[in-house]
């Protein structure tokens, strides 16, 4: 018969039931859009990096350009050590994305409304539930740590540093955001000192916080040396030939703010890295401004607790700063301000001795607005993926197969382009263009970012060495003349995946 308390405790608790709905529903969603994904350039470079480097020196050797700290990639090493199938990259995203909207769903300290417009936002649900990149990693790890930096007891006291620092070694805006909560973490330990009426000097007595603090540090550092990009790197160069000014960067945050907070997609299958903001940003571009520093003052006022907002209000300056200077304007940078809103979010309501129902009605009603955009934005994307792909890579790998040109020389221009479909081929190299030698993965220095370039025919008879015609794949379409004079003409061309930038155009 079981327990008859536990019985009771179950029957007597609706709310249980609800959130294991709720998670079930999210979890099927999640597993659903994994399996129909496929991936493009940004996904499976990390997964050649990690699959072609003979040896852990060798991994951080090849992370020189890729400007993330090593955690995604050392994990990725591991898994390349079982299989070359792409498809086990799936994994571990998914388990973490799983993983962060449980806790979400779970975590009754929020309102019931706002867990589920966390847990079914378009981050979670889909931008990095389901593309497979570091930032799936660094979220699971970051909720984690902000519920047991803020819960009741010291029992879990050393699991908080823990997760901070494997969160700061997963990427830039996970590193920001990791120094925030133990700021955060401290400061509630110094309120908790200053109650009792003890001294704050106490804090160093305690042999975990202080050791603690130096692994997060130790990690922070190893993180930072790692980001570092090289002085010829893609990034660097893209940045000192960025004219702007101090200026308008602070105009265009206000936007990063809105895209961050309501990251709407375009009603259309294309709908990747859009916004329905954008279209109507070159006439109403001071109305955008203001509405994201509005939502951004909105929501310091809406968090009371003083941990709360300047986690909140520093955070999303140092995010924003940090984004302005990289040029990252992709929705997959911008959400981390989300990110840091739901972290905040999970300190406001700590203990229980705070409800959402204390609010103004104003404050409630953004709170919402901001939501319902999250999960109609979440819905809307797994709903699309689940008929079209995002990229056409898979596509492209199957055709070469099944023209029996899987085994021929490959050249691919720009080099990224051949990523994902080497990657499904499963073969360990193309001919790189700009780097005048074969290989896999790409990198993304000053020739790579400089001297992209159509292939004379003189190059691919020098590709082909007596082993066939290559065949090239393409970004962007050849000219009639251009055809003529490579003496190719287009096999296959595929331009009608999620991801806009995800086209191919195969010739031979």
């Amino acid at each position: 018969m079981g327990n008859p308390s536990v019985r009771r405790s179950l029957r007597l608790n609706p709310e249980t039931w609800v959130c294991t709905g709720l998670f079930l529903l999210d979890a099927l969603l999640l597993c659903l859009a994994t399996l129909r994904h496929t991936f493009w350039r940004d996904e499976t470079q990390a997964w050649l990096i990690a699959r072609d480097s003979s040896s852990l020196s060798d991994l951080i050797r090849n992370l020189h350009y890729e400007s993330h700290p090593p955690l995604w990639h050392l994990l990725l090493y591991a898994i390349t050590r079982l299989s070359w199938n792409p498809e086990w990259m799936k994994l571990p995203n998914l388990i973490c994305a799983v993983a962060a909207a449980g806790m979400v769903l779970y975590c009754q300290r929020l309102s019931r409304m706002t867990r589920i417009g966390i847990a079914f936002s378009y981050l979670f649900l889909f931008e990095y539930g389901v593309i497979d990149r570091n930032y799936m990693l660094g979220v699971v790890l970051l909720v984690a740590a902000t519920l047991l930096a803020t819960g009741r007891g010291r029992r879990k006291a050393w699991a908080v540093p823990i997760l901070l620092s494997l969160a700061a070694l997963s990427s830039l805006p996970a590193l920001i955001l990791a120094c925030g909560v133990l700021v955060a973490y401290l400061g509630r330990e110094m309120d908790k000192l200053r109650r009792e009426g003890q001294p704050v000097l106490r804090l160093i007595e305690r042999t975990d916080l202080i050791v603690g603090t130096l692994v997060v540090g130790a990690s922070a550092l190893v993180a930072v040396l790692a980001i570092r990009p090289p002085a010829d790197t893609g990034l660097m160069l893209s940045m000192t030939h960025r004219a702007t000014g101090p200026l308008a960067i602070f105009l265009r945050c206000g936007k990063s703010l809105t895209s961050a907070y309501m990251p709407v997609p375009v009603v259309a299958h294309q709908f990747w890295d859009s916004n329905i903001f954008y279209p109507l940003s070159h006439r109403m571009d001071m109305v955008f401004d203001l509405l994201g520093w509005a939502l951004l003052a909105g929501f310091a006022v809406y968090l009371r607790r003083p941990l709360a907002r300047y986690f909140f209000l520093v955070g999303s300056g140092i995010l924003l700063l940090q984004l302005k200077i990289a040029g990252s304007v992709g929705v997959r940078h911008l959400g981390w301000l989300f990110i840091c809103l739901v972290l905040a979010l999970l300190m406001e309501y700590a203990y229980g001795t705070m409800r959402e129902t204390e609010r103004p009605g104003w404050q409630r009603r953004m709170l919402s607005a901001v939501l319902v955009c999250q999960v109609y934005s979440g819905l809307f994307a797994v709903a699309v993926s689940l008929r079209y792909p995002f990229s056409s890579s898979q596509e492209v790998a199957g055709f070469l197969r099944s023209h029996k040109l899987d085994a021929v020389p490959l050249v691919f221009e720009p080099d990224y382009v051949g990523t994902s479909v080497l990657a499904y081929l499963q073969r360990p190299v193309a001919y790189n263009l700009e780097q005048h030698s074969l290989a896999s993965f790409v990198l993304f220095n000053r020739d790579e970012y400089l001297n992209q370039h159509i292939p004379s025919r003189a190059e691919l008879d020098e590709v082909s060495a007596g082993r066939g015609a290559p065949v090239l794949i393409m970004g962007t379409p050849l000219t009639p003349e251009q055809e003529d004079g490579l003496r190719v003409h287009l096999l296959a061309s595929y331009d009608n995946a999620i991801n806009p930038y995800d086209v191919y155009y195969v010739y031979r």
